[in-house]
């Protein structure tokens, strides 16, 4: 699957960002980057299957982000992405239903997850159940295995919310989140590593209750 040669790829498309570059390395990137990465997203998604049954049925292709830029709106016009990522949900890769994010760089393998497209009406469906059950959230988010791997959640927050929110506010801080989310880094070695699904599955594991706590808000479970 993923080794050494999918990120001195990677290296080398940093010195090298150009269109002209990417097309005469293409067949390379297929064989280094490309074929490599979905082969490990297809693994990956078979192991994780056993902790969310609601992947099963998720296909590679679906939760594969592209290694091109959208250089629309941006001021960094280079063509190509330096890392390789995928989202793995039961909705795909630009689905809200919380699902595991992997990225992966010469700089280091990424093991996320939440809910980060929120809509609206989604949004305040997550806040409605974090007031309505403090006391599973916090447990969830403060689980010592979720701390031990995550740290903390990560989103942007809202500095000022719905009336109906700002009583609640005053107790569970995290009603001011707009993306409920999390990332665990982990080094290199322990993506090209014979043990890179055992660590999947462990990262995976410590973030369960609160993905199910987020599935269960958003009427998912």
């Amino acid at each position: 699957m993923v080794n050494e040669a999918t990120f001195t790829f990677l290296e080398e498309l940093a010195a090298h960002n150009e269109r002209e570059w990417f097309q005469a390395n293409k067949s390379r990137y297929e064989r280094s980057v490309r074929d490599p990465w979905k082969a490990f997203v297809t693994a990956a998604i078979e192991r994780l299957s056993s902790i969310h049954p609601d992947f099963s049925d998720v296909q590679a292709k679906d939760c594969i982000f592209r290694i091109h830029r959208d250089t629309r709106f941006s001021k960094d016009k280079t063509p190509y992405k330096l890392n390789v990522a995928a989202g793995i949900s039961a909705g795909g890769k630009t689905s809200s239903e919380p699902g595991v994010y992997l990225q992966a760089s010469p700089s280091g393998w990424l093991i996320g997850g939440g809910a980060y497209w929120l809509s609206p009406q989604e949004l305040v469906a997550v806040r409605t159940r974090i007031v309505a059950h403090p006391d599973a959230w916090q447990a969830a988010r403060h689980h010592p295995d979720f701390v031990a791997h995550f740290g903390d959640l990560l989103g942007e927050r809202n500095k000022r919310l719905p009336k109906e929110f700002q009583s609640a506010a005053e107790n569970q801080s995290d009603v001011y989140l707009k993306q409920f989310y999390y990332m665990s880094e982990r080094p290199v070695a322990d993506l090209i590593g014979a043990h890179s699904l055992d660590v999947l599955e462990e990262v995976a594991r410590a973030a369960e209750p609160i993905r199910l706590f987020l599935r269960e808000a958003l009427n998912r479970a």
